[in-house]
């Protein structure tokens, strides 16, 4: 399902590239829980960031991602948070 969802996103920062545009990571951030620890959730997170905007990067853009609220994921929902993220597991090319 990972594999499927970052597949998705890669087309999108494809399209956005071809036309001038960043993409943003909304929805489809994940969550934990229901044996998957909150520490392996931004793991994979982070994971997928790294390759994201490595993605965007080729495209001469960034990729965005978006703290969401508690209702659409647990995982980071403050733009501090996210900040920290981003700096600490040196998400190049990754901006809020």
């Amino acid at each position: 399902m990972r594999a499927r969802a970052r597949e998705f996103i890669q087309g999108i920062i494809n399209l956005a590239g071809f036309v001038g545009a960043p993409a943003i990571l909304g929805s489809m951030q994940g969550r934990w829980g229901d044996g998957v620890s909150r520490e392996q959730a931004l793991d994979w997170l982070a994971e997928a960031l790294r390759d994201l905007g490595a993605r965007a990067a080729g495209h001469n853009q960034f990729f965005l991602y978006e703290p969401l609220n508690s209702y659409e994921t647990n995982l980071l929902n403050r733009t501090g948070d996210a900040m920290e993220v981003i700096a600490t597991r040196g998400l190049a090319h990754v901006t809020l």
